[in-house]
């Protein structure tokens, strides 16, 4: 079986045409349709049904989709470990990741790694613990970054603890609970708040600091996982948010947001690189590991480990 037969299923699986799958993969449309015919010879299956609106994958379709991005995945790293034998410099790495380590530790360390490899590329996803987790599983990201909680499949996973962080609840300076001394929990509760949805990590970490003090968790009257809509927020009207230091440390130095202090409503968050056993990470991959660890050393809100 050619792997550019099943990168050519790929691309028409993820655009829905032959027409915009060859656009992107800069070859001739027959060219997609014969190499998608030739798959279907091989597998003795159909792959797509062939509608006016586009390809709709089938059966056989849906299931050949991961198992080809794995092979599609592995032959590509296989180029780059040769590539890197050689000396060339060249490879790809996919770097998932927070929005908050993808605002600071992680551009720093592909920065710093960029300077030393030019030829090398880096992509870089910012998104939702269990979205980046499925891409692992995947194979359309080589690594994570984070404080991501593997659940069923850590088993597969190797990780490595590099810093930690803080994330702590934050209001605006003129902001009623911060003149109140002591703070109730149950206060804090009854505040507005502004969190993510129902399984969010930061909203499922605080419900758990209020159940774990036997306080019932605040409900939200902003949904939004949008950091910048949340500091806008934030610094507009009487809410709280938990959010970590990192994204916030511009803010509280210059006073615009502070600190709602309270010993209960402190996390510590681990901050992991993951990536799975079976796919050891290539020396690309290694050498960002390198990086984000001197990267910690220099970004205010990390503690090194």
């Amino acid at each position: 079986m050619d792997v550019k037969h099943l990168q050519y299923f790929l691309a028409v699986a993820q655009f829905g045409t032959l027409g915009r799958a060859a656009k992107q993969l800069s070859v001739s449309q027959p060219a997609i349709s014969k190499s998608i015919g030739r798959l279907e010879t091989t597998l003795q299956a159909r792959l797509f049904d062939r509608t006016p609106k586009g390809m709709v994958l089938t059966e056989f379709g849906l299931a050949l989709v991961e198992r080809a991005q794995f092979i599609s995945n592995e032959s590509r790293l296989i180029r780059e470990s040769f590539d890197t034998l050689r000396g060339s410099g060249k490879g790809t790495l996919s770097v998932g990741c927070g929005s908050s380590h993808g605002s600071t530790i992680v551009p720093a360390a592909v920065l710093a790694l960029r300077a030393s490899r030019p030829n090398a590329t880096f992509s870089i996803t910012v998104g939702s613990s269990e979205t980046l987790l499925n891409a692992l599983k995947q194979g359309t990201v080589d690594v994570l970054v984070g404080a991501l909680f593997a659940n069923a499949w850590d088993r597969e996973l190797a990780s490595e603890l590099i810093a930690y962080d803080r994330v702590v609840v934050v209001a605006r300076p003129a902001h009623l609970l911060l003149a109140n001394r002591p703070l109730a929990l149950e206060s804090i509760a009854r505040a507005s708040w502004v969190l993510g949805n129902t399984g969010d990590s930061l909203r499922d970490q605080l419900n758990n600091l209020f159940l774990k003090a036997g306080v019932m968790p605040p409900e939200p009257v902003y949904l939004t996982t949008s950091v910048p809509t949340i500091k806008s927020l934030l610094m507009s009207t009487d809410l709280l948010a938990f959010l970590p230091e990192t994204l916030v440390t511009q803010e509280l130095a210059n006073g615009s947001l502070k600190k709602l202090e309270h010993d209960d409503l402190v996390w510590r968050r681990p901050v992991q690189v993951l990536y799975p056993l079976r796919r050891p990470l290539s020396r690309l991959g290694s050498a960002l590991v390198q990086q984000l660890r001197l990267a910690v050393q220099n970004s205010p809100g990390y503690a090194p480990v």
